[in-house]
C-alpha cells in the first residue's frame, strides 16, 4: 500500500466534497428563492412586483434553519461527549483491565499512542457485541473515547488488534471526529428545511389549512427533501474517503499491512453471517463512526458510509484477497508458550517464570569458576561433515552443524531466577540499562548510576546482570523489553531516553549500540513512521528476486550498516574487507536487476542516522513471508564466511537484533548461539 499517496488522495477528495456542501447550501437557497418567486408570479398572474425584502427574507429563513439547526445540533453533540456516546451504545469503561484480552488492548493502545503521537483515549468495551468492530468518538484529541467490541478482543490476533486500533487512531490524527460531528449537524440542519415545509402543510388546531401556507410548505418540503438527500449522499461520500485515509494511516502507524488487512478480512467473513452486525438498538446512530457497517443497497450504494470491504482489502494488500475465518482465539495460549515440564513442577509455577531450555543437561554448581563459553576465533576449527563440499562449490552458504546449544551455569540460573521477580519499573530500568553498558566504560557506568539513583536494589540487579554470559544476555534483554511493554507510555518513553543517555555517555555510540536503541524503540512501540514518501511495497508474488529496486535499495542500506558488524570488527570506523565481501554476497541476488535497470549496485557505505532509519522503515515494509528470507540470507552468508561453527558474539547479537526489528523468527543456526529464555 502506498499509504502516503492514498492519504493525499483521500484528503483532496474530502476537500472537494466539503466544497460541494457549500455549493449545496447555496443551491438550496437558490432553489427556494426561485420556487417561491415562480409561485408568487403564478398566484398574482404576473401582475404584482415582489414585496420588499422578498428574496432576503427567503434566504434568511433557509439559512436560519440550516445554519441555526447545525449550531444547535453541534452544541448538543458537544455537550454529550465521547463517553456519553460510548455508554449510550452499551459500552463499559476499562478503568482496570479485567482479563487478558482487555490488558492486551490497553497495551496495544499505549503502543499506538506512541506511534501516532496522540494522547491515550479512554477505553470502552462493548461486552454484548460479538461482531468485530470499533469506533472513536469525541470533539477533541484529549477527550477521545475508543470503544471496541468483545468480538474484536476475542477473535483478533495481537497484530490484527493493533491494525484495528491504528485505524481508529488514524481518524483521530486526521481530525475526522470533529469533521463527522459537524457533518451530522449540517445534515440535521438541512433536514429542518424539510421539517419547516412539513409544518406549513399541516392543519391548524381547528383542522384548517391555508392555501398559501400549503403552497409555500410544498416548496420547502420538496427543496428540503432533495437538499437533505444530497447532504446525506455527500456525508456518506466524505465518510468513505476518510475510511480510506484511516486505513492508510493504520499501515503507516503499524508498518504492516497484515494487521489491518487481517482485521478487514475477518470482518468481511463475519459480514456474510448474522454475527457480523451489532445488536444494540442504538448502534445505527453511530454507524458512520464504526470501523465498518454493511453496505447499503439504496441508491446504488451512494448512501453507504463505508467502502466495500473487498475494495478496502485490495487497497491494503495491492491485490485481491479472500475473507478470513473469524473464530475466537485462545488468548492464553497466544500470550504464553507452553510451560516447560521441568518448570511446571516448581512451587512458583503459577508465576511467570523463566524456562531455560538447552540441548545439553544443566550442570550442577561447579566448585570453581567455569570459563565462559567462547564464540568466535578462539573456538577450535571444526571439520565439515564427510563428503560436504565448500560453500563456493555449492553456490550457497554452508552452515556448520557442529555448533551445540549453550548451557547455563548455576550462577546464571540463580541470577535469571532473581530477575524474574524484579519489583516495579525502577528495577526493570536498572536491569535493562545494565545490559546496555559497554564493558570497561567508566562514563557509561557513571551514567547508569545517575539514571538508577533512588532505586535501592539497583546494585544487586546490576550484579545479577553481570553474572549473565553472552548466550543469556540478549535473550534476557528481549525478555525485559517484553515485560516493559505493558508500562505506561511516559515510563516507556523515559526508558528509551535513559538508554540513549547511558550508551552515549562516553561520547561514542557504536553500531551495536544504535541497533539496541532501535530495538528498544521498536519493541516498546516508539518507532515513528517515516515522513518521507512511502517506500514501494513488496512484490505481490512474495518473490525476493522480483522486489522493486526501491525496496532493494532499503535492503542495501540495512546490509551496509550490518556489514560493520557482520563479520567486520565492531570498532571499525568503516566497513572492512570481510564486511564488503559479506555485503556483495548478500546483494548478489539483485545484481542482475541493477544491471538491467542501467544502475550500479549501491556501494557498501555505512549510512548516516537518517538514511539508516529510512532503510529500516523500508525493510519493515516487506511482507511477513519475506522478512525471514532476508534474515536467513544475512545469517547464511555470515556463516559461510566463518571457518568455525559459531559467529562472533557481536555479529550474532547484531543479527538477532535485526530479527527483532523485522519481527522475524531466529534461524536455527543463529538460535543455537543463545539460551532459550521464555515466559511460562
Amino acid at each position: 500500500m502506498r499509504f502516503r499517496q492514498q492519504q493525499d488522495e483521500a484528503r483532496a477528495a474530502t476537500e472537494r466534497l466539503l466544497l460541494l456542501f457549500a455549493v449545496l447550501l447555496l443551491a438550496v437557497v437558490a432553489a427556494v428563492n426561485l420556487a417561491l418567486a415562480g409561485l408568487y408570479k403564478l398566484v398574482t398572474w404576473g401582475l404584482a412586483d415582489y414585496p420588499p425584502l422578498f428574496f432576503e427574507t427567503n434566504t434568511a429563513v433557509v439559512l436560519l434553519f440550516v445554519l441555526g439547526g447545525c449550531a444547535v445540533e453541534a452544541w448538543r453533540l458537544r455537550d454529550g461527549g465521547g463517553r456519553h456516546v460510548a455508554a449510550w451504545v452499551g459500552g463499559r469503561e476499562i478503568a482496570a483491565p479485567r482479563d487478558l484480552a482487555e490488558k492486551r488492548l490497553a497495551n496495544v493502545v499505549d503502543e499506538m499512542a506512541i506511534a501516532s503521537g496522540l494522547p491515550r483515549p479512554a477505553l470502552y468495551v462493548l461486552e454484548r457485541e460479538d461482531a468485530i468492530n470499533a469506533f472513536v468518538a469525541g470533539w477533541s484529541r484529549e477527550s477521545t473515547v475508543l470503544a471496541v467490541t468483545r468480538g474484536a478482543l476475542e477473535c483478533l490476533t495481537r497484530d490484527e488488534l493493533q491494525g484495528l486500533v491504528a485505524h481508529e487512531f488514524g481518524h483521530v490524527h486526521a481530525g475526522d471526529l470533529r469533521l463527522q460531528m459537524r457533518l451530522i449537524a449540517l445534515v440535521w440542519g438541512l433536514s429542518l428545511v424539510h421539517g419547516y415545509g412539513q409544518s406549513l402543510t399541516e392543519p391548524d388546531d381547528l383542522g384548517h389549512r391555508s392555501l398559501p401556507g400549503v403552497l409555500v410548505g410544498l416548496v420547502f418540503l420538496a427543496v428540503g427533501w432533495v437538499g437533505w438527500l444530497a447532504g446525506r449522499v455527500l456525508q456518506a461520500a466524505v465518510s468513505r474517503q476518510r475510511e480510506h485515509a484511516a486505513d492508510a494511516s493504520a499501515v503507516q502507524f503499524t508498518r504492516s499491512r497484515d494487521g489491518l488487512g487481517g482485521t478487514l478480512r475477518k470482518i468481511w467473513f463475519q459480514s456474510e453471517r448474522p454475527r457480523g452486525r451489532l445488536h444494540h438498538p442504538r448502534a445505527g446512530m453511530v454507524a458512520a463512526m464504526l470501523l465498518h457497517v454493511p453496505q447499503r443497497l439504496s441508491l446504488g450504494g451512494w448512501l453507504a458510509t463505508h467502502p466495500p470491504l473487498a475494495e478496502r482489502v485490495k487497497r491494503v494488500y495491492g491485490r485481491e484477497m479472500a475473507p478470513l475465518p473469524a473464530a475466537p482465539l485462545d488468548l492464553a495460549a497466544e500470550a504464553a508458550p507452553p510451560m516447560d515440564s521441568a518448570a511446571a513442577t516448581r512451587d512458583d509455577a503459577r508465576w511467570p517464570v523463566l524456562a531455560l531450555q538447552a540441548a545439553n543437561p544443566m550442570p550442577t554448581r561447579p566448585d570453581n569458576n567455569d570459563p565462559p563459553p567462547q564464540f568466535g576465533p578462539d573456538l577450535p576449527d571444526t571439520e565439515p561433515p564427510p563428503g560436504a563440499r565448500p560453500a563456493e562449490a555449492e553456490g550457497k552458504a554452508f552452515v556448520p552443524l557442529a555448533l551445540q546449544s549453550p548451557t547455563a551455569s548455576q550462577d546464571e540460573l540463580d541470577a535469571l531466577g532473581r530477575l524474574k521477580f524484579l519489583q516495579g519499573p525502577g528495577e526493570r530500568r536498572a536491569a535493562l540499562l545494565a545490559l546496555l553498558l559497554t564493558p570497561g566504560s567508566a562514563r557509561e557506568k557513571q551514567a547508569w548510576g545517575e539514571e538508577t539513583e533512588g532505586v535501592a536494589s539497583a546494585g544487586r540487579v546490576r550484579s545479577d546482570v553481570q553474572l549473565l554470559r553472552f548466550a543469556a544476555r540478549a535473550p534476557a534483554f528481549e525478555l525485559l523489553l517484553d515485560r516493559s511493554r505493558s508500562a505506561p507510555v511516559p515510563e516507556r518513553q523515559a526508558l528509551v531516553e535513559a538508554a540513549r543517555r547511558v550508551m552515549s555517555a562516553d561520547g561514542l555510540v557504536r553500531p551495536i549500540d544504535r541497533l539496541r536503541w532501535l530495538a528498544m524503540r521498536h519493541r516498546l512501540g516508539e518507532t515513528r513512521p517515516p515522513r518521507a514518501a512511502a517506500v514501494a511495497a513488496a512484490a505481490a508474488d512474495n518473490d525476493m528476486t522480483n522486489l522493486p529496486l526501491s525496496m532493494v535499495d532499503h535492503i542495501a542500506t540495512m546490509t551496509a550498516f550490518l556489514a560493520r558488524l557482520v563479520p567486520a570488527a565492531d570498532a571499525a570506523a568503516a566497513v572492512g574487507a570481510a564486511g564488503h565481501a559479506w555485503y556483495q554476497a548478500v546483494m548478489a541476488t539483485w545484481a542482475g536487476r541493477y544491471r538491467d535497470a542501467g544502475r550500479e549496485l549501491p556501494p557498501c557505505r555505512p549510512p548516516d542516522a537518517d538514511t539508516l532509519m529510512h532503510g529500516l522503515w523500508g525493510v519493515q515494509e516487506l511482507s511477513w513471508m519475506l522478512r525471514p528470507v532476508l534474515l536467513r540470507a544475512w545469517v547464511d552468508e555470515a556463516c559461510a564466511m566463518r571457518e568455525t561453527p559459531a559467529l562472533r558474539e557481536e555479529a550474532a547479537d547484531a543479527l538477532r537484533l535485526a530479527a527483532l526489528l523485522l519481527d522475524a523468527p531466529l534461524p536455527p543456526v543463529l538460535a543455537r548461539h543463545y539460551l532459550e529464555i521464555k515466559l511460562d
